[in-house]
């Protein structure tokens, strides 16, 4: 039996200047949004190709990361916790736009989290 992964088509995903070669049927397979690109009635179903706007390949890549092992690994950031609260923040709202799936309890987690504020603050 053929592995799909490894096997089938390839799509290109370019962001800013990366192009990302990945398995159409792992990405199709993992979004939505990907799904109805690269087997609906658009451009990209033909070419294979798509530009992907608004984000960051450092942000996609986490997305990559997500699709292929279920688990993010942030690299240290110089300026510590708010790089990486960043990251995260970049991460949960590509992942949402681009409907990933298994990052909708991402998404959930963070509306349900509780507002702090600053010492000090009303």
């Amino acid at each position: 039996m053929m592995n799909k992964y490894r096997e089938g088509p390839l799509v290109i995903i370019t962001v800013e200047e990366h192009k990302y070669k990945i398995p159409k049927d792992r990405i199709c397979d993992s979004s939505t949004f990907f799904n109805s690109a690269f087997n609906g009635d658009f451009k990209e179903s033909q070419d294979l190709e798509l530009k992907l706007e608004e984000t960051t390949p450092k942000t996609f890549e986490l997305v990559i990361q997500w699709i292929y092992i279920g688990k993010l690994s942030l690299q240290a950031a110089s300026n510590g916790a708010i790089e990486n609260l960043n990251q995260l923040l970049a991460f949960v709202k590509l992942a949402d736009r681009l409907k990933s799936h298994g990052s909708t309890g991402l998404c959930c987690f963070f509306n349900d989290a509780p507002a702090y504020q600053r010492s000090g603050s009303t």
